[in-house]
């Protein structure tokens, strides 16, 4: 990990069942328990019918680019050591409407150096790959699929 990057809180009890799936490489989503709604980024709140039941459903982590970045220049210093990388926003294949943002891999190394905006194309498929950032944290990332 990149010394001095911001790492998202993940005792939050809004999203903490995301992040302790991640940690054990699970992709959860939000779902609403009464109409079945599901919401990416979690919310105390269904959108839908604003019921406040709230359940976590397992997906596949696979799905397809629906669009990604390659920032020239970083917004925070910290993220300079990571240039060049790119991050995609990915839908997932069991709901497109839900849309996941992480940074692209390469290999089962999860390793983002190499990853070009040339090797990212809209539609592409991809799959989640965890990377362990603390003993805390894991965050998903997006590998390339052939």
């Amino acid at each position: 990990m990149i010394e001095g990057a911001p790492l998202p809180a993940t005792d939050d009890p809004l999203d903490r069942a995301f992040w302790a799936s991640a940690c054990r490489e699970k992709l959860v989503v939000q779902a609403c328990g009464d109409c079945g709604e599901w919401r990416f980024p979690p919310r105390p709140m269904c959108p839908q019918c604003q019921s406040e039941n709230v359940v976590w459903k397992e997906v596949s982590g696979e799905g397809v680019v629906w669009s990604f970045a390659s920032p020239r220049s970083p917004l925070l210093p910290a993220f300079e050591a990571l240039v060049p990388y790119v991050t995609i926003i990915g839908a997932l294949k069991e709901n497109p409407q839900i849309r996941i943002t992480g940074v692209a891999v390469r290999g089962d190394d999860g390793e983002t150096k190499g990853v070009s905006e040339s090797d990212v194309r809209i539609g592409q498929p991809i799959r989640v790959q965890f990377k362990a950032v603390s003993e805390d944290c894991t965050l998903p990332c997006w590998r390339i699929e052939p």
